[in-house]
């Protein structure tokens, strides 16, 4: 999970700060980043210059490391970052120092998501008092005593952010959801009632028919349309592939390699990759009878920095130049270059034109256009700058931005746009206004902690039943108004709220907030193992908090949404749901027992003075550089092997071997190996083991063969 990468960060980030000497060799290295030939701060004019080329310099060794195979070869750092820069700045405010350190980060950051899970409790009691009272008005006292108890449980069981239980209107004949959303400037909850998508009602079934349909698309654009046309003649140096307009008709050209997508032909695709260029690709879906624009999401360090360039910018000159009106409208700038971009090829390409024109086979089709994440918020942009010549267009967004369009253009475009965000997927709830909430939040949270911080990290470590929480969290943390005031931590937060409101009242034209486009279906998983998911009308502002969980991250891909919108069926959703909340009861009497006595894991560095501090840090780096030695090195044995021929001996060619790959050997001399002093040489690539290998005309098994060459 996220925690636990978080927390293996944390342990070795100890262990360089215990070993003396890799905490001198960590200086030293800060040291010459912040000097002038690296970091540029003699040549930087302002904070926002500097972290500019900060960041610059970071993505293009990242891109070194991965050696360009995750793009970056278009960052230049010339002005691309300008955009990030300033929001990094901005959000850490960097005129007070906050006296922070990587272990407060994760102290506070689980702490935080322990708090967050406490008042969802508080509130989901609020639900089950509401359920109650409902229940009681609905049925008989005996029957509906026992759909309170069940409700009640169900309810506990669902310690999530879209804790609900399905209640059944007999006005309307149609299912309605409990939600919890926090409320603007507060960290209480609220609950709000919600619909379910409904069998009976047709925007409903073909909204969800859809997102199901097309997700694929959205999908698929990543990397199997870019693997299936690699080889293919009309491919020019793997960046753009187009067929003839004259041969719409050709047979050749569908997706027959990509599983579903057999009667999906591919007319135009780009792959180009650049930070205001992106990969995209138009399909003929003969199914849907639709033709289909699916814009890729992130996927490379370019598309890094365009998620970086979350400032709002204003509309107005697209919406002079595309027909709608722009004045007023903000939208994410990264996205709207990527939308400019895509807008200016499409149209020089004439690719719809030529498509819907008359004589076409697919003149009548309808345009669709998808994308996931980045490619989500791209799709919004160009669906928005292209309507008013399609305007039967439609829109699908999955899991896009929290940050795409201000809130009245997001009202405009529930028109055309349907936007699908899956449980906790943290990237719709990321935008300016809930990061400053969360560091604001987090900084308070440090100042009311009571107990040194070497207790505190056992205790977030310890598993904490749902009915301990409150006690545990009153344990370590002091109520808001008994906090210190007198401590220099205190007096610096005080110092970065005056400045932090300064800020904002200068920054009037970049504190627009920005939310998630069109209407919103949210995707929940009540049982938490992804196994039964209720589909939703949500609104923007169930998504203004970042809910800190261990599936925020792993929500957001996208492959398993093509099962999870396939496998929900609103004709069966009712029943469903109403026969799994009843079956909830023995099942959370049972978690409760099970949980019943306290559980505990190994906490490391659980006191500040203790010798297994040191024994700890020495393994966990000897064995990071054992992982890189053994992963990448091929010269740990030797094989050596002579050949004996009508009485003269000589060496034959060697070998040698690693864990995980070998490097073969041979003569250096131009005529070959002749006698016992013969000079070999490596061929300088560690090869990966194949399964078996042939020498002297017999087959071999290497491993069955290692005795042999440690031996010769």
């Amino acid at each position: 999970s996220v925690w636990f990468l978080f927390y293996s960060i944390l342990i070795v980030s100890y262990a360089f700060e215990l070993l003396i000497w890799a905490a001198v060799l960590v200086n030293k290295i800060v040291a010459f980043l912040r000097g002038p030939c690296f970091f540029g701060r003699s040549s930087a004019r302002d904070k926002v210059h500097r972290y500019e080329i900060l960041v610059g310099n970071f993505l293009r060794c990242l891109s070194l490391c991965y050696c360009f195979k995750k793009g970056g070869k278009n960052i230049k750092n010339r002005g691309e970052l300008r955009d990030a820069a300033y929001a990094l700045t901005d959000y850490v405010n960097n005129d007070t120092k906050m006296d922070i350190v990587f272990s407060d980060l994760y102290v506070g950051l689980k702490l935080l998501a322990r708090i967050q899970k406490e008042r969802r409790l508080d509130a989901m009691k609020h639900i089950a008092s509401i359920a109650a009272s409902f229940m009681s008005e609905e049925g008989d006292n005996d029957e509906g005593a026992e759909h309170v108890m069940n409700r009640e449980s169900f309810l506990k069981s669902t310690l999530n952010k879209c804790s609900l239980r399905v209640m059944h209107s007999t006005r309307n004949m149609r299912s309605s959801v409990l939600t919890i959303q926090s409320k603007p400037l507060s960290e209480e909850y609220e609950v709000i009632e919600r619909a379910i998508l409904s069998n009976d009602n047709d925007n409903d079934r073909r909204a969800l028919a859809d997102g199901a349909h097309f997700v694929p698309h959205s999908v698929h654009i990543y990397h199997k349309i870019g693997h299936a046309v690699h080889d293919h003649p009309l491919c020019v140096h793997n960046a753009t592939f187009a067929i003839p307009i004259d041969s719409l008709n050709d047979d050749r050209f569908y997706l027959k390699s990509i599983h579903g997508q057999e009667s999906t032909k591919l007319i135009f695709a780009s792959f180009l990759i650049g930070i205001h260029a992106t990969v995209y690709a138009i399909l003929a879906d003969e199914v849907a009878k639709a033709i289909v624009i699916s814009v890729r999401g992130t996927l490379s360090l370019e598309d890094v920095v365009v998620d970086l360039q979350c400032l709002p910018q204003e509309l107005s000159e697209v919406g002079r130049k595309c027909d709608f009106e722009g004045s007023g409208h903000y939208c994410h700038s990264g996205i709207l270059s990527r939308g400019k971009w895509m807008y200016e090829d499409i149209r020089k390409r004439r690719i719809l034109h030529e498509v819907f024109s008359r004589g076409s086979p697919y003149e009548n089709y309808d345009l669709v256009i998808v994308g996931h994440s980045l490619g989500a918020g791209c799709a919004c942009i160009l669906a928005t700058m292209i309507r008013h010549k399609y305007p039967r267009l439609r829109c699908f967004a999955f899991e896009p931005p929290g940050c795409v369009y201000d809130e009245a253009l997001c009202n405009f475009s529930e028109s055309f746009i349907t936007s699908f965000v899956r449980h906790d997927d943290i990237v719709p709830r990321l935008a300016p206004a809930n990061a400053d909430a969360l560091r604001d939040e987090f900084f308070e949270l440090l100042a009311r902690v009571k107990i040194p911080k070497f207790k505190l990290f056992r205790d977030i470590r310890d598993i904490v039943n749902d009915d301990d929480l409150s006690r545990r969290n009153l344990a370590v943390l002091r109520a808001t108004e008994s906090t210190p005031r007198d401590t220099q931590y205190y007096q610096q937060l005080l110092t970065f709220r005056n400045e932090r409101t300064e800020k904002d009242i200068s920054n009037r034209s970049t504190s627009t907030k920005l939310y998630i486009p069109g209407k919103i279906i949210h995707l929940c998983d009540v049982n938490g193992d992804g196994s039964f998911y209720i589909p939703y009308w949500a609104t923007r502002c169930e998504f203004n908090e970042i809910i800190l969980s261990e599936r925020m991250i792993s929500d957001h891909s996208a492959s398993p949404l093509v099962d999870i919108l396939k496998n929900i069926r609103l004709d069966e959703l009712y029943d469903s749901t109403k026969n799994h909340s009843m079956k909830f009861q023995n099942q959370f009497e049972l978690i409760q027992d099970d949980n019943s006595h306290d559980q505990r894991r190994v906490v490391c560095f659980s006191t500040r003075q203790c010798g297994r501090n040191f024994v700890l840090s020495s393994i966990v780096t000897i064995a990071i550089l054992l992982s890189f030695l053994v992963n990448n090195g091929c010269e740990f044995f030797y094989r050596e092997a002579v050949v004996s021929r009508n009485g003269e001996k000589r060496n034959d060619p060697s070998t040698r071997i690693g864990f995980y790959g070998y490097e073969p050997l041979r003569c250096a001399a131009e005529g070959g190996c002749k006698g016992n002093n013969t000079v070999l040489e490596g061929a300088r690539v560690c090869a990966p083991f194949p399964p078996a290998f042939e020498a002297d005309g017999k087959f071999f098994n290497l491993f069955g063969s290692s005795r042999s060459m440690l031996t010769n």
